[in-house]
């Protein structure tokens, strides 16, 4: 799977339908936009916030960085590490801002998506380069099929990550498939027998892993697999690949999931 450039321009949004319709706006074909949640300055650790998406935003090294819906305070605690000529502040992807920026999408109408399959929306938005328009009672779209023979399979329970995971499989070409974002306490109990598998004195650690990768397999039985050859997993603490052993998997946690591209396999 060949590595894909990162885009001109890196988003810095907190608002998923915002950061979906700059996206399409934003997006170029064989290129990877990156999007970053902005850095959350109610906590104790602030300045360790805003450090980890400069040192994300310098490894994107974009031209240009759009805060999307960004308060002005977001603007400001960049200021010692970003030049001001790169950062612009944007509330809306309107015709005006696009036009002013040189951005013409397809005319017609909007695509109209789902907003709990933000990211499937996104995905089927970026290849026909069309705004998007969200709905609460249009039909969810839950996977798009891949134009190369990869997939990223993305939790539905962040929408912001379905945004990355969009921008993700439009710059490789991949499908995107959504799944269930497993309860906490499911995912609590897969990581500790994982983890486990070596120190249970009461059955192999092959039986215990391969009873694993069994019950994982079952979680991810509706999984489209037609025509793939390797996977990317983005998703909130399982490692799934472990389930599926035919074919080269990577994963990619959702915290702080800026660049699927740093993914560990």
């Amino acid at each position: 799977m060949k590595i894909p450039a990162f885009n001109q321009v890196a988003l810095i949004c907190d608002d998923p339908e915002l950061a979906a319709q700059l996206s399409v706006a934003l997006s170029t074909k064989g290129t990877y936009l990156p999007v970053l949640d902005s850095p959350r300055l109610a906590r104790p650790d602030a300045e360790a916030e805003v450090i980890k998406r400069v040192n994300a935003l310098a490894d994107a090294n974009p031209k240009k960085i759009i805060l999307g819906g960004c308060a002005e305070r977001v603007r400001q605690c960049f200021d010692n590490h970003v030049p001001a000529s790169k950062l612009k502040r944007v509330d809306t992807a309107s015709d005006q801002w696009l036009a002013l920026e040189g951005i013409h999408l397809k005319k017609g109408a909007p695509l109209r998506v789902s907003r709990k399959s933000i990211g499937a929306g996104l995905l089927l938005a970026l290849r026909a380069k069309r705004q998007l328009e969200f709905a609460d009672d249009a039909s969810e779209v839950r996977y798009v099929p891949p134009s190369a023979a990869h997939l990223v399979v993305c939790e539905d329970g962040n929408a912001l990550t379905q945004v990355i995971a969009a921008n993700y499989a439009y710059a490789i070409g991949a499908g995107l498939q959504l799944i269930s974002t497993p309860a906490e306490s499911l995912i609590k109990d897969i990581n500790e027998r994982f983890y486990g598998a070596t120190e249970n004195r009461h059955a192999s650690t092959t039986s215990i892993l391969q009873g694993l990768a069994l019950e994982m397999r079952e979680y991810l039985k509706d999984l489209n697999l037609i025509g793939v050859q390797s996977i990317t997993f983005i998703t909130s603490g399982i490692p799934w690949g472990f389930a599926v052993q035919e074919m080269p998997t990577t994963w990619c946690p959702t915290i702080f999931c800026s660049s699927p591209r740093t993914a560990a396999t």
